[in-house]
């Protein structure tokens, strides 16, 4: 079998399910460790479920100040890139040695909503030196519907005109990014498509 059988036993019956690698044996010796495993009676505020639903019911707050881009794509759709210019805190922090800030990509969930959470990472990035930027897909957080073609999910076209965009725009910078809940499926695919050359 290429999969481990989980006959690591983990704290609260947990299995770690992953081809044997280096990785999974880092992973499985920092969950050994791990008390967030321990069985132990939890309130109903820590379930899953509502800590979800929170973030589609509760307003965002106040976040970040953005300034929104336009990229026309090659088949003429649009998609928005939302990047993070403030608040600037004092004594930032600079990512790179080479003295660009690193751009930090962020993907929200596939609804296009910002979440409180995605709004709180760009924040603590541009604390941190990382000069973050939203990518929004089409029809999505205000994005103009221009062309009859949606971005069929997992299809990470748009994502990589973005990303030769952004690398035009900051050759110099170190490129990461980070996806969101649903985002992710865009953000793997990419990843699964260009491979080493991301």
């Amino acid at each position: 079998d290429r999969f481990s059988d989980g006959r690591e036993p983990l704290p609260g019956g947990c299995r770690l399910i992953c081809k044997p690698s280096a990785l999974a044996q880092c992973l499985l010796s920092a969950l050994r460790r791990s008390a967030a495993l321990e069985p132990r009676p939890r309130s109903w505020l820590c379930g899953p479920h509502l800590q979800t639903l929170c973030h589609f019911v509760l307003p965002v707050g106040p976040g970040p100040e953005l300034a929104r881009e336009y990229l026309q794509l090659v088949d003429d759709g649009l998609v928005a890139l939302d990047w993070v210019v403030g608040p600037c805190p004092r004594g930032r922090r600079v990512t790179n040695a080479g003295g660009h800030p690193a751009v930090l990509l962020v993907i929200p969930n596939a609804w296009g909503r910002l979440t409180r959470n995605v709004l709180g990472l760009c924040l603590l990035a541009l604390e941190r030196g990382y000069y973050p930027v939203i990518f929004h897909r089409r029809g999505h957080h205000g994005c103009p519907l221009v062309s009859p073609r949606l971005q069929p999910f997992g299809d990470p076209s748009d994502l990589k005109e973005a990303v030769t965009y952004i690398r035009f725009r900051h050759p110099a910078a170190p490129l990461f990014a980070v996806s969101e809940g649903s985002g992710s499926a865009l953000l793997l695919s990419y990843l699964g498509e260009c491979g080493s050359s991301s």
